[in-house]
């Protein structure tokens, strides 16, 4: 007898949804069809589901679907009992159709980088509001096009269950987005941590995201993944079922099996979570691979359309594979603190404590150096070394510790303007624009930016 699976499958369903006896189960995993549920010879019946089964024989295998929990039946004269065996893992897969997700959170907790918005090297938490294509926190930026405007900030008052930090996106006005216009949260991915999906290939790997959404309006929003080159998209959407409630979403994105995709230093891949979209952005097919640069689907709330409208993210993960951790298990896959302000520090660093926003007038971390006894010179190399290599060779700037002015350096009584600082990957040159007197003091903050 043949299966008739689903034409048009998306990743994670089965097939028949509900199991049927003698009848094996199979999981779509974004590829092909895998068998999760076996038919064996009675005395080793594998069973899936919320309940018991009825009846069942002895040393018969029942997956507990609701938990993930492998249960053996064993009868002992006129008792019998389910007990849990040692192999218990996600429900309905079973270990050896299991993806590489479980590795990765292990050992990276994901290929994104800060998501959970707790570290800000540029602006404290929540110290201002970028509107102008800036970053909120480390690796997360306003993504704007056309004439929509908004504000994007970040939070750290627990808004989502064990996850430290958030971020707000609202229009700035309210408005009705024209046709290329879109407003929107962007994170773009190294390629580097993107090369092991191998998109690109016929080898390509699906990706599941998982986070946190407590959006003001009911109704459909859009995430997007898009190449460097913006000429391959996919689209899909999740529900805020409920206004303004703390929702937990899982999506998962079949790998692409061609465009341009970049393995090394530069853009890998560019993920969006839209507020609002024109309908030049909207996908032609939704839930599929497009030539285009589409940010949203049919249907998205506009949520421009009043600045009271707010689209509040938290607790990211990007995974390899099918498999995301729950809702309850979503604040355990964050990584620690200071484990993500190295991953951050590849691509922006800077001298100020991470409390404090760039430009602030403090002197706790301050570089401070002195001008050589021999004779007055304008130095070349102060060398300060980086705490990790740098994507690429960074941007630097220095500022005053005195007042914080950008550009300056203080000579321990007054600012000296026209200094610079450079940098490769490994450490950052400070360079002044004049002449100092012998063993005159100088104080300066730095910042090295290497963003994608």
């Amino acid at each position: 007898m043949g299966m008739n699976f689903p034409t048009s499958p998306q990743a994670g369903d089965r097939y028949p949804v509900t199991p049927v006896p003698d009848t094996p189960q199979y999981l779509w995993n974004g590829i092909t069809w895998l068998s999760v549920a076996p038919v064996a010879d009675e005395g080793s019946s594998i069973y899936v589901g919320d309940t018991p089964p009825p009846s069942p024989p002895d040393k018969a295998l029942w997956w507990e679907s609701d938990s993930g929990k492998l249960m053996l039946r064993y009868a002992d004269g006129d008792s019998s009992q389910w007990v849990q065996t040692a192999l218990t893992t996600s429900p309905g897969v079973s270990r050896a159709t299991l993806y590489a997700a479980p590795f990765d959170a292990m050992a990276y907790s994901g290929m994104q980088i800060n998501g959970s918005f707790d570290v800000s090297q540029e602006k404290a938490l929540g110290a201002s509001t970028v509107t102008a294509d800036g970053y909120a926190c480390d690796g997360w930026q306003l993504g704007l096009s056309g004439a929509l405007t908004g504000n994007l900030i970040t939070g750290s008052s627990g808004l989502f269950p064990g996850i430290s930090g958030y971020l707000r996106l609202n229009a700035v006005s309210g408005a009705t987005p024209a046709t290329t216009d879109h407003l929107c949260i962007v994170h773009r991915i190294e390629g580097y941590r993107l090369s092991r999906l191998a998109w690109g290939t016929a080898n390509a790997q699906p990706v599941t995201i998982g986070f946190w959404v407590r959006n003001t309006l009911a109704g459909t929003y859009s995430v997007a993944v898009r190449n460097s080159l913006s000429d391959r998209s996919y689209v899909t959407s999740y529900t805020q079922n409920v206004a303004d409630a703390q929702e937990y979403k899982t999506i998962t994105i079949p790998g692409c099996t061609d465009g341009v995709w970049q393995t090394g230093n530069l853009v890998g891949a560019i993920i969006l979570f839209t507020l609002a979209a024109g309908p030049g952005r909207v996908t032609a097919s939704p839930n599929t691979w497009v030539s285009a640069n589409a940010s949203t689907v049919a249907g998205q709330v506009n949520g421009a359309a009043a600045t009271t409208n707010y689209l509040r993210l938290g607790g990211v993960v990007v995974l390899p594979g099918i498999e995301a951790p729950s809702a309850a298990q979503s604040s355990l896959i964050m990584r620690p603190f200071d484990q993500e302000l190295l991953a951050c520090k590849r691509y922006f660093e800077t001298s100020y404590p991470p409390n404090l926003s760039v430009g602030t007038a403090t002197w706790d971390g301050a570089e401070l150096d002195t001008i050589s006894p021999a004779n007055a010179r304008r130095p070349t190399r102060w060398q300060v070394p980086f705490t990790v290599v740098k994507r690429a060779f960074p941007t630097g700037k220095i500022y005053s510790p005195q007042n914080g002015a950008v550009g300056n350096i203080w000579n321990s009584s007054i600012n000296v303007s026209g200094s610079v600082f450079n940098g490769d990957w490994r450490s950052g040159n400070a360079v002044l624009g004049a002449d100092q007197a012998p063993n005159t003091q100088l104080q300066y903050h730095w910042t090295a930016d290497a963003r994608l």
